[in-house]
Formats: structure tokens, sequence, C-alpha cells
């Protein structure tokens, strides 16, 4: 592809930031919403710059530097050449890596992602899920979901779609809705 932005550095500095009302709850590994509790989480802020001045950048939970060697050098629209790449190892980073990508993709084409996937669409159905189904909070008791649903319906399109799967502890199983 002429003139096809070469990446040339790629940034990555870790970070660390606090949720609030977002914790384990006593021996579970989950993460959940429970009032008044903090919660670190890790990311990655990573950039990658290309030749045309054009800088992927996102906030990412993968460290994306033991693909650097790959990504240097070569041309940043080439997604299909670096997934089959890096999915050929386990445990890489891929996912981060096409992230990065399609925001240097639409720069470059100065396009939305929804645009550079054919832009037939100009509302997409949504897909909401519960975190943990609120083991101590959120959707702890069956009462708790028609307030979820009526929140969700506002901003859903008709082929939305809600699912919760029970949490330990919970009266609610399993429930799918339709909006």
């Amino acid at each position: 592809m002429p003139n096809a932005p070469i990446i040339t550095k790629i940034e990555i500095s870790q970070c660390s930031r606090t949720l609030k009302d977002i914790g384990h709850p006593p021996g579970q590994n989950s993460v959940t919403y429970i009032p008044g509790a903090e919660m670190q989480q890790g990311f990655y802020m990573t950039r990658v710059f290309t030749d045309q001045g054009i800088v992927g950048e996102y906030a990412l939970r993968s460290d994306i530097s033991s693909a650097a060697e790959l990504l240097l050098g070569h041309n940043a629209l080439e997604r299909g050449f670096f997934n089959a790449e890096l999915a050929r190892y386990p445990f890489t980073p891929l996912g981060a890596v096409d992230t990065i990508l399609w925001d240097i993709a639409g720069k470059y084409r100065n396009a939305s992602v929804s645009e550079l996937l054919g832009g037939f669409r100009k509302k997409l159905p949504a897909y909401a899920s519960t975190m943990n189904g609120g083991v101590s909070g959120g959707l702890s008791t069956p009462s708790r979901l028609p307030i979820l649903l009526k929140n969700a319906k506002k901003s859903a399109t008709r082929d939305s779609r809600f699912t919760h799967t029970h949490a330990p502890n919970s009266k609610i199983t399993s429930t799918q809705f339709s909006l």
C-alpha cells in the first residue's frame, strides 16, 4: 500500500487507577459492585507512533511490549499480518495490538471503525451484562432487576439483548430479555 503509515516507536506506561464501589467479596476471586469499596486496577497506557505522525493510543489491560519487535518498521494498516503472526503463539497480546491498529487505521482514513467496517448501520444492537450479578448489591435481589432493565431500555435499540446469569447466593438464576 503506497504511503501507508509505518510503525516507528512504541511507548508503554504502566498505570493504575482506583475503582470506587468495586471490590472482591470475602472469600471470592470475582469482582463485583460493593458500595464503599475501592480496588486498584492496573493498565498500560499505550501509544504506537508512525512515520506520518499518526499515533494509535489506548489504555490496555495487556502489555504489548512482547509484540514490539514484530510491530516496529511494519505497515500499521496490515492488521491481518499482525493477527496471523501473533495468533501462532499462546498468550500474546493479539486483541490489544488489534485495538491500537484500528485506532491508527481510523485516524489515517479519518473515519470511525464503523465506517471502516462498511458503515451499514447507524445503530447497533447492544448487549448488556451485569458485573457478576451484583453479589452484594446491584442485582443481588430479584427486585433490583426491573430497575436495571428500565435504565438499560433508555439507551437500547429494538434488537438489544440483556443477559443476567445467576450470582452465588442470589435468588435470580438466569434471565435473558430482548428489549
